[in-house]
């Protein structure tokens, strides 16, 4: 873990200008297995390496690692050539390292935020403000606030765990989307289109053949599912 922080995150924010810009920054390799790592602790390697949008070469045998770990690492595949401006450069990694990544596409716009915390022992806890927006939990699969006004929101994160959350504009007269299951970025890499009006949702996500996607939808007020 103290490697992860090193060699990990620190070489992350000290060549992130360069990062898509001049070559590919490399953070290592992408290890999970227990050995080395919790399950909250690998659920943080993979959201801070997706979120970075850096080079994944894993660093186990798929086979030896458990069905939870695989599902972590498919959430992260395809790379997404992120730069994160939230990622500050020269910096060491303090306990809690914020992540966020913004997404502007034809058919939308929506913030995928994170909280890393690296530490092994201690709980550590963070605040954010959102507007009219719908807030969802990646890896906790739920549904955190959805208000038209303005809320603070507190996020409470356990040694070595992150906590992942999309922040979308809240719709009123059609449905919000609030999620999609395939990849942490929930729509950066593939989400290929969407429509949303008050008749319905119409689109279309990029998978794997076989692969089971979710697709978490908000529905107005006073408005149900027809088919």
């Amino acid at each position: 873990w103290f490697d992860f922080r090193m060699w990990g995150v620190n070489a992350i924010l000290s060549y992130l200008p360069f990062h898509n810009t001049v070559y590919w920054a490399d953070a290592d390799n992408l290890v999970l297995r227990k050995e080395y790592s919790t399950e909250a602790q690998a659920r943080t390697r993979v959201t801070v390496y997706a979120l970075a949008g850096v080079p994944i070469t894993l660093g186990d045998e798929i086979a030896a690692l458990d069905d939870k770990r695989i599902e972590m690492v498919r959430r992260a595949m395809p790379v997404v050539p992120l730069r994160p401006a939230s990622l500050s450069r020269g910096t060491p990694a303090g306990d809690l390292v914020p992540l966020r990544a913004d997404f502007k596409r034809p058919f939308g716009a929506w913030q995928v935020r994170g909280w890393s915390n690296l530490t092994t022992n201690k709980t550590v806890s963070a605040s954010f403000t959102v507007r009219a927006s719908a807030v969802w939990d990646f890896w906790n699969d739920r549904l955190v606030s959805a208000e038209n006004g303005e809320k603070t929101l507190s996020v409470t994160v356990a040694p070595g765990d992150t906590a992942l959350y999309r922040v979308t504009p809240l719709e009123t007269k059609a449905p919000t989307l609030l999620s999609i299951s395939r990849h942490v970025t929930q729509g950066g890499y593939e989400l290929k289109d969407y429509a949303a009006d008050e008749k319905g949702v119409r689109g279309v996500v990029r998978c794997p053949g076989g692969e089971t996607v979710t697709v978490t939808l908000l529905l107005p007020d006073g408005t149900g599912v027809a088919s």
